[in-house]
């Protein structure tokens, strides 16, 4: 994986790639500690969100408010120092997959889809480090956080891949997912 500091799209992102962020908050922070201390405590990035790339303009986000449609400009900005952004693309991503996986995101979006907050409480109460096949007990199943949206997303367009999803994706409950475990997830990735 290559980290660009001016991604452009078409070329380091396009729609349907997952976002990646790494920032310093200290909410980021808890995260990254809960979801790799070693590698967190070593330097490494580990992203504490995701996102999933709607347009050159524009990333599909589940934030604290609920699921909703942000402005990529901000985090692409070459001052911006306050996080780190990369884009990954899922191998077998068609543009079919691509835009079932935007429309869904727009319509989660436009229904006012809520922030998983259950879901949360259940991966910070177990090893967060890897992806449990327990079923999350505290997660809402009307609901989704950042990578349990990303992994439901492309569940939903799973058909239309040209490869089908890594098994792991259909054996792990997408609210067991973390931004770090889908970034670990090399098989899922071009």
């Amino acid at each position: 994986m290559v980290i660009n500091l001016s991604p452009t799209f078409g070329r380091d992102f396009g729609p349907g790639w997952c976002m990646f962020e790494a920032s310093h908050s200290a909410l980021a922070k808890a995260i990254a500690l809960k979801t790799d201390p070693a590698g967190y405590l070593r330097g490494r990035l580990v992203p504490n969100h995701v996102g999933t790339v709607l347009s050159e303009e524009e990333v599909g986000e589940s934030l604290g408010g609920g699921y909703t449609v942000s402005p990529l400009a901000s985090r692409l900005d070459p001052d911006n120092r306050d996080a780190v952004v990369w884009f990954r693309e899922p191998y077998g991503l068609t543009p079919a997959a691509a835009e079932l996986m935007i429309v869904t995101a727009r319509t989660w979006a436009e229904g006012g889809l809520p922030y998983n907050f259950g879901g949360i409480g259940g991966l910070a109460l177990s090893d967060a480090t890897l992806p449990d096949p327990a079923p999350n007990p505290l997660s809402n199943p009307w609901a989704a956080f950042c990578s349990q949206a990303y992994v439901l997303q492309a569940l939903t367009a799973a058909r239309l891949f040209s490869r089908p999803l890594p098994p792991v994706l259909h054996t792990v409950p997408s609210d067991r997912w973390t931004p770090d475990g889908l970034d670990k997830l090399d098989v899922l990735w071009v």
